[in-house]
């Protein structure tokens, strides 16, 4: 993800060519038929061509947004050795405590006011952006809400509006066993995603 994004995505487009397809059918439970695999990203579904690899929106030729492109590919092509799903804990951490120092800095960012400031005030729009993305509401902060960034990973997202007590904040976190379904790099960049998806739909 460091480096070019058209050619990352071509590389993995490639592996995921070479993947055995039915066993990921099998292990992710897609929906699929002679054509694609599909699977469902924060609401949306989405469609892997079995031929090529492209992803695209289901019924659509509009390509994945590069972020959830490239955690689809992720997702199929990263721990395939194993034919089973590993095990979501339950047990949520932020991305500093999953152990990157990249996302010890996201962390400290996210309570900077120029990332909170579309936020202030905007409880309402917020709740509307993450249902927007197929959110269910939880308990935990003024808006809490645990999106699927797939049907079986979620990614639990906070926000506490500012008072006269405390400052506003934003908090992400992920199932401490994450990293066993993606790289931490993808953790990263699906949590930048997010954030900017929120933005855009509340603007």
């Amino acid at each position: 993800m460091c480096g070019n994004f058209d050619a990352m995505a071509e590389e993995s487009r490639k592996a995921f060519l070479e993947r055995d397809q039915e066993k990921l059918i099998r292990k992710y439970h897609l929906e699929n038929d002679e054509n694609a695999l599909y699977i469902r990203m924060l609401g949306q579904e989405y469609a892997v061509d079995r031929r090529i690899g492209t992803i695209t929106q289901r019924g659509t030729m509009k390509p994945a947004e590069h972020d959830l492109t490239m955690a689809a590919y992720d997702l199929f092509c990263y721990s395939d050795a194993s034919s089973v799903l590993p095990e979501i804990d339950g047990g949520w951490e932020t991305l500093a405590q999953l152990g990157g120092i990249v996302g010890a800095g996201h962390v400290r960012k996210l309570q900077q006011s120029d990332v909170i400031r579309p936020f202030a005030g905007r409880t309402d729009e917020i709740r509307k952006a993450c249902e927007a993305m197929g959110g269910a509401p939880c308990k935990g902060g003024d808006v809490s809400y645990l999106l699927p960034v797939f049907p079986f990973l979620k990614l639990w997202f906070q926000y506490w509006d500012a008072d006269e007590e405390f400052p506003a904040s934003i908090q992400f976190l992920w199932d401490k066993n994450a990293l066993e379904i993606l790289h931490y790099e993808i953790l990263f960049y699906t949590s930048k995603f997010v954030e900017e998806k929120i933005k855009e739909l509340i603007r």
